[in-house]
């Protein structure tokens, strides 16, 4: 019969020893209460990043280069911001997935930011609408 508890244990023990192996590589400080809603496994939060076990494992199982977490991370979370919703997981990444070119990415910001202007003038214009109609 399967010991449950020790299972989990044993399962808590590996995951807070990738995250420490992770922390060691990157120089980020480690401690135990990382995973979020104390969740060992799932998402830690390391230095103000945020960053699940199968990342953590893959950046590990590989000694993928040190700087390539930030180079994905914050290509991740710059095409997040602009609301693009393509983006790789920290494997493909590693393996040379298709990215954007910095070319493409200044277009999403040059629309992004548009579309911003867009919406304020457009809240402006319903705003003054509304203005004119009121009695």
């Amino acid at each position: 019969m399967i010991n449950k508890d020790k299972l989990k244990v044993e399962y808590e023990i590996a995951c807070n020893n990738y995250l420490y192996a992770f922390c060691k590589k990157h120089g980020y400080y480690f401690y135990h209460d990382a995973w979020l809603s104390n969740d060992a496994g799932t998402i830690a939060c390391i230095a103000d990043y945020y960053i699940d076990i199968v990342t953590i494992r893959y950046d590990v199982d590989n000694d993928v280069q040190k700087d390539e977490f930030l180079k994905w991370y914050d290509y991740c979370i710059e095409l997040g911001s602009l609301g693009d919703k393509e983006t790789p997981c920290f494997k493909a990444w590693c393996m040379g997935c298709p990215r954007k070119s910095p070319e493409d990415i200044e277009k999403i910001r040059a629309t992004h930011k548009r579309i911003e202007f867009l919406k304020a003038d457009l809240e402006k214009s319903l705003e003054a609408s509304e203005n004119e109609t009121d009695f």
